[in-house]
Formats: C-alpha cells, structure tokens, sequence
C-alpha cells in the first residue's frame, strides 16, 4: 500500500494454527497484533490512545479465561470501544452463541470457514471499507 499506512488489526486467537492462517491473509493488507488470552488483549488496549490505533479486532469465542464475548462487553464498555470494528470469528455454531456475541456489541459474527478462500471472503467481508 503506498502512501498510506497499513491497518492495524488485533486478533485474539488462543490456536497457533488458526492464528497462521488467518496472519498469512491479513499480512499482506494489515499489521497484526496477536493476544492468545482476553485478559492481556484487555491489557493491551486498557486506555484510548492505544486502542485509537486499532481499526478492527478479530476475536475467537472459545478463549482461556474470559471468554471472547466477555471480551467484547468490556472493550465496549471503553471509552473509545464503540468506534472499534470487533469481528467474532469461531467455531462455535450455536444460534445462542451468536446472538450473544452480537449483544455483546460484535459488528460482524463469522462461522471459521474451512478454506483459504472462505476465509478470504470472510476478511473482504469484515474489513473491505477500512482496506
């Protein structure tokens, strides 16, 4: 990208398989910052000036500790947390699921696919306007 900075995309992935796949298609549009645990993502962008630099998250579900729909609540109970695009990517299927995610305050709730191009389609999907 020139002339411009790249995004800046949070992804909090406890799965160091998951995390390979899903780097290897943002990196090329986007810097990525991984956190395997809500707790130190929650760390990470605690006060507004560091989570002002994030355009987008992308957060499991299934995570050690608190969970990612837990995450989410807390990241929009910030200050600055509303003006953050929050993706839930999981594998979770659950119609229960989903519909706390988005009561959560998630913009998007995406099913992990199970192909590269699926998950492209997913990222195009997600973050095509900030791109």
């Amino acid at each position: 990208m020139q002339g411009r900075e790249q995004l800046l995309v949070g992804v909090v992935e406890d799965s160091d398989d998951d995390f390979w796949v899903l780097n290897r298609l943002l990196r090329s549009s986007c810097t990525v910052q991984r956190w395997t645990t809500s707790e130190d993502a929650l760390e990470a962008l605690a006060d507004d000036a560091a989570l002002a630099r994030f355009g987008a998250l992308f957060v499991d579900f299934h995570l050690p500790g608190l969970d990612g729909v837990e995450l989410v609540r807390r990241i929009r109970a910030l200050p600055a947390g509303e003006r953050l695009r929050v993706i839930m990517l999981s594998g979770a299927r659950s119609d229960a699921v989903v519909a706390q995610a988005l009561d959560a305050g998630v913009d998007r709730y995406e099913h992990k696919p199970s192909s590269l191009d699926e998950l492209r389609s997913v990222i195009g999907r997600s973050l095509g306007p900030l791109l």
